[in-house]
């Protein structure tokens, strides 16, 4: 169980790095910027890189606070019922939301195995 973004952030680094069926699952550049942090991750799914500047044109860019993060990724809140809760804000291509979802529970499943 994570205990703070920075912690969430690196198993999201570790698993897009590491997770070659993650480019089938979301097939573009998505950026995580934190509302109460100066915190950002951008993940390039394509070429299976990341980043802590926040990209020019992402094709998704989702934005959330630090605790709605770790809800999300601890499994205690679903990516969609965030969005319908309005605690999460979405720019850009809405059906990569979606798809969203996949790295998320790719992300849990390693952080599970760390346990």
């Amino acid at each position: 169980m994570a205990t703070s973004a920075e912690q969430v952030f690196a198993h999201i680094e570790e698993t897009v790095k590491s997770t070659p069926s993650l480019k089938k699952k979301f097939p573009g550049i998505l950026t995580l910027k934190l509302t109460d942090s100066p915190l950002v991750l951008t993940l390039n799914i394509p070429s299976l890189k990341t980043s802590r500047l926040p990209h020019p044109s992402p094709s998704l860019t989702i934005h959330l606070s630090s605790s709605t993060l770790l809800k999300i990724f601890n499994g205690e809140l679903k990516p969609q019922k965030a969005f319908m809760k309005k605690v999460i804000r979405i720019e850009g291509k809405l059906g990569l939301a979606m798809k969203f979802q996949g790295i998320v529970k790719e992300v849990m499943k390693r952080m599970k195995s760390k346990l």
